[in-house]
């Protein structure tokens, strides 16, 4: 054999060897590979259920990721490549991406990145009842101001908000169901919080209102107001609770409600029977007035004493008593809050009267 032929077969051999895979590298490339694969369909999948049971988002981001991402254009765009165009871009993808180990090192940070944000974040979830008709809801954090737009809650459907909870701290969440009482939950980190409308919204109100008699007895031809109504009661905390506002003796007036309320009708059937034919005392008792600083949340057992005394009332004086023109009218009227059971009312009555000797 020649020198020439010789050194073709050395150079054919080389050529050969070089031709051959690493098999440890092979190896190491589809470890690689099947771990970057893996964790990344394991993150979506998470991701994905973390937004389905804590947001109302869920489409919004299956609509991104499947139809309206970068992705998406690209799988789209290679339809109109040759075979070979495609089998070449895939390569690539394997090569440049799945088989990398800064791949690798991006997937994990981002698992860390979003499972620390996940711990940071809570739910509440308000969902309507199939008989319910649709509502009106508002949801906000305690400390924050009361938001001017709300969120349409149809039967059987829910409204999702997340709830900033940084540092496993509980965040008070106020919801407002238009025609129900303000509702306020805790919420932990990683805890989805349901209400369900009617039933979890329905927390205690008290509704005070005159009799016909005091009705008559506060009726002044220029619209005086002839009271001021007195509230004392004690928090769940224990500190007193001392209130008061001006009273017409003619309305209604709600303790830890607001005007939105829905007057349940048997209430109304109620009225009508006390008012008998007397249409203007019925109409005055509907026109609910809920003075601000009435404004509370009232909890089961909590005791109420209400107290009408009559208005333009200097300070008592320093032996406690009222001066003789600020003589009390009528109380204190006292009320203990019911625990609501079932589906009664949440709305409980308290009649304002005009004393025995008047």
């Amino acid at each position: 054999m020649t020198d020439a032929g010789l050194k073709s077969q050395t150079e054919s051999a080389e050529t050969a060897a070089r031709a051959q895979p690493d098999p440890v590298k092979a190896r190491d490339l589809y470890s690689i590979f099947v771990w970057n694969v893996v964790t990344l369909l394991v993150l979506g999948t998470a991701v994905y259920a973390w937004a389905d049971y804590f947001t109302d988002r869920l489409p919004a981001i299956i609509t991104l990721v499947g139809g309206g991402s970068a992705l998406a254009w690209v799988t789209t765009a290679a339809g109109f490549f040759k075979s070979e165009r495609k089998e070449q871009l895939i390569n690539w993808a394997e090569t440049a991406i799945f088989t990398q180990r800064a791949f690798s090192l991006a997937l994990l940070l981002t698992i860390i990145v979003l499972t620390v944000s996940a711990t940071q974040f809570g739910a509440v979830q308000v969902q309507s009842l199939a008989e319910e008709s649709e509502h009106s809801v508002t949801i906000w954090r305690d400390g924050q101001p009361q938001p001017d737009d709300f969120a349409q809650l149809a039967p059987s459907e829910h409204v999702r908000r997340l709830v900033w909870t940084p540092f496993a701290t509980k965040r008070k969440v106020h919801i407002w169901v238009r025609g129900f009482p303000d509702k306020v939950v805790e919420v932990l980190p990683m805890q989805r919080v349901p209400v369900y409308v009617p039933y979890s919204v329905r927390t205690p109100v008290v509704l005070v209102h005159p009799t016909i008699r005091l009705m008559d007895a506060a009726h002044t031809d220029d619209g005086t107001t002839l009271f001021r109504l007195e509230l004392e009661s004690k928090d769940s905390s224990g500190n007193t609770i001392q209130r008061s506002v001006e009273f017409d003796g003619q309305h209604s007036i709600l303790i830890g409600g607001d005007e939105e309320i829905a007057i349940p009708s048997e209430t109304v059937d109620e009225w009508r029977a006390e008012a008998d034919k007397r249409l203007d005392a019925i109409r005055a008792w509907r026109a609910l007035i809920a003075p601000v600083e009435f404004s509370m949340t009232l909890t089961p057992g909590q005791n109420l004493f209400l107290t009408l005394r009559q208005a333009q009332c200097p300070p008592d004086t320093p032996n406690g008593k009222p001066p003789a023109k600020c003589q009390v009218y009528n109380g204190p009227v006292p009320y203990k809050v019911k625990a609501l059971h079932g589906s009664q009312p949440y709305i409980q009555e308290v009649q304002l009267d005009t004393p025995s000797n008047k």
